[in-house]
């Protein structure tokens, strides 16, 4: 077929609708999908020519174009009209979420979110510093289309994850990847340990009945809300205590509120920040290089584009550089009190370092004896993780004044 095609763009909402939601409702109706390049080509079963093409231009969908019927094109449009635009039924999703400390109450905010301890019996830590269970409860907009419905809740779920890593005290782990680990389990011999044997099992955790989408938030019945501690220290918070238990801040629920409000090219970078803002706790135990790297990055994700105008010698632009930005922006929203003073002044010499290919010493050291360049290390690793926090929070809490302004 040598038909070049037609631009439906405009009729399939390209710019209106999300890039992926639209392409979940062709592939409703195209499943055979191919990618070349830039570009996404759906067929008919057992058809080798394209019927409707995809074309992107930098991880954006620019353009949608068809060699379908009328008849075809008119379903499709009306199907994404119904999916994309049409009411939607809302949904409870829910997931297994691990924290720091014990799960002993429960938190809502409004219709949107809920936490919730896992119900009496169900596996626990035996020790303190490990993961700890609990639910996380989260609304999204469903679909009758299976694949887009699944979408929808994992991007919703996603999304929760990363903002309750940030507010919550500590943090929290949560993935939806399936992954294997060896580990080793004690093997006993008439009652005695013999010894450790390896096993390769599936990383999870599982209960019974639990069911990965609701009708309504569960109700906490005889819990106690999860109690409340001023902002000014939650926030500050290095570690917990073998006596912690999962609270949370005064403004968590504002916070929380703030965020499900961003739109557009405030939300993505926010996102972007507080994935790599995530990504530095995923690293930390391979790398402490890495780890510090992902802090400067979600940084990095938040300072506005610069330009300015171009030298007319080299051509290079003469707007303000990315260091001075990053510093500008830390001593913007980071803490200016003589508690957080070294950790960024810390943070400006490690990111200099680390970008022309330095490494902190723990990455290097084989051995734990003391050592002053050691020391310096972990003390900016320890001092950057709060700095960095409190920095997208502020960030954030401007943008909740902004729009209440």
């Amino acid at each position: 077929m040598d038909i070049a095609g037609y631009d439906i763009s405009c009729d399939v909402g390209v710019g209106r609708f999300n890039d992926v939601e639209i392409a979940h409702c062709i592939a409703a109706f195209l499943p055979a999908s191919s990618g070349h390049a830039d570009e996404i080509l759906y067929k008919r079963d057992n058809d080798s020519e394209w019927v409707i093409k995809l074309i992107y231009k930098k991880h954006r969908l620019r353009q949608v174009v068809s060699r379908m019927p009328e008849f075809e094109l008119h379903a499709l449009k009306t199907k994404i009209q119904e999916e994309l635009e049409g009411a939607c039924i809302e949904r409870i999703g829910q997931t297994i979420m691990f924290s720091r400390m014990p799960t002993r109450g429960y938190f809502k905010i409004d219709s949107d979110l809920q936490i919730l301890p896992v119900p009496p019996g169900s596996p626990l830590p035996s020790f303190f510093a490990a993961p700890h269970p609990f639910i996380c409860q989260f609304r999204f907009k469903s679909s009758m289309l299976h694949s887009l419905n699944v979408s929808r809740m994992q991007s919703r779920c996603t999304e929760v994850a990363l903002i309750l890593n940030l507010l919550l005290q500590f943090g929290i782990i949560h993935t939806n990847r399936i992954s294997h680990q060896w580990i080793t389990k004690n093997q006993t011999s008439e009652g005695r340990i013999s010894f450790l044997a390896p096993e390769l099992v599936q990383m999870g955790y599982m209960l019974d009945g639990f069911q990965g989408q609701l009708e309504s938030f569960s109700e906490p019945g005889a819990l106690k809300a999860l109690a409340e501690q001023p902002a000014e220290s939650y926030y500050r918070e290095i570690g917990p205590t073998v006596r912690s238990e999962m609270e949370v801040a005064t403004n968590t629920a504002e916070l929380f509120r703030i965020f499900m409000k961003l739109s557009g090219e405030s939300r993505e970078k926010f996102v972007r920040a507080i994935f790599w803002y995530r990504q530095a706790d995923r690293l930390a135990a391979a790398s402490a290089s890495s780890a510090y790297l992902a802090l400067i990055i979600s940084i990095d994700a938040l300072l506005p584009k610069q330009r300015g105008p171009a030298c007319p010698t080299c051509g290079l632009s003469q707007g303000k550089s990315a260091t001075d930005a990053f510093v500008e922006f830390m001593d913007r929203y980071s803490p200016n009190d003589s508690e957080f003073e070294r950790s960024r002044k810390e943070f400006y010499r490690a990111r200099s370092r680390l970008a022309h290919g330095g490494v902190l010493a723990d990455d290097l050291s084989s051995t734990t004896i003391l050592h002053p360049e050691d020391i310096g290390d972990w003390l900016i690793d320890w001092g950057a993780r709060p700095l960095v926090r409190l920095a997208l929070i502020a960030w954030l809490s401007e943008c909740g004044q902004s729009e209440t302004g």
